[in-house]
C-alpha cells in the first residue's frame, strides 16, 4: 500500500465517523508525502466560504521514514475544537485535542486513526453546546 491509498484509506475512516463533513487528500508539496485535511463543516458551513474558518480544521501528513521499514509516519498540525469564547476579550476559544505522531503498518494506522476520529467524535458530542457557532452545523452534525 503506498502513501496516497493509505490518505484515501483514512479520509474514508474520518468520513464514517463525521459523514457530513468535508475531508481532502492532496499532494504535500515537498517529497513524497500526502495531507488529510479534515473539517467539521463543509463550504456551506464555513464563515464567507473560506475552509480556514471552519471550527475543527485540521490537517495530518503522511510521510515514509529515512529507514524504509515498510512503515509509515503520520504527524499533524496541532488539532483544536474552536469553542465560545472564555475570556471576554477574545472571540472565541480553543479546546485542544491531543494527538501523538504515530509510526507503524499501515493496516495498524488505519485502526489507530479509527480510535483517533472516535475520541474526535466524543469530544465535539460532549461540547455541542459550547462550540462556536455550532448553529451553522446544524445539519452537518445532525442537531435538532
Amino acid at each position: 500500500m503506498n502513501r496516497k491509498e493509505l490518505a484515501e484509506l483514512i479520509k474514508l475512516e474520518y468520513k464514517n465517523i463525521f459523514p457530513n463533513s468535508y475531508c481532502k487528500v492532496s499532494k504535500g508539496c515537498l517529497g513524497d508525502s500526502y495531507a488529510i485535511t479534515c473539517y467539521l463543516g463543509n463550504s456551506e458551513t464555513w464563515s464567507n466560504k473560506i475552509s480556514q474558518n471552519d471550527q475543527l480544521r485540521h490537517t495530518y501528513w503522511i510521510h515514509e521514514p529515512m529507514d524504509n521499514d515498510g512503515k509509515y509516519i503520520i504527524e499533524c498540525d496541532g488539532i483544536g475544537l474552536m469553542i465560545n469564547p472564555t475570556n471576554k476579550y477574545l472571540a472565541m476559544s480553543r479546546l485542544k485535542i491531543s494527538y501523538r505522531k504515530k509510526k507503524n503498518t499501515p493496516e495498524k494506522l488505519i485502526a489507530s486513526m479509527q480510535k483517533h476520529f472516535e475520541n474526535i467524535h466524543e469530544v465535539v458530542y460532549n461540547n455541542i453546546d459550547n462550540i462556536y457557532h455550532v448553529y451553522e452545523l446544524k445539519d452537518v452534525l445532525q442537531l435538532q
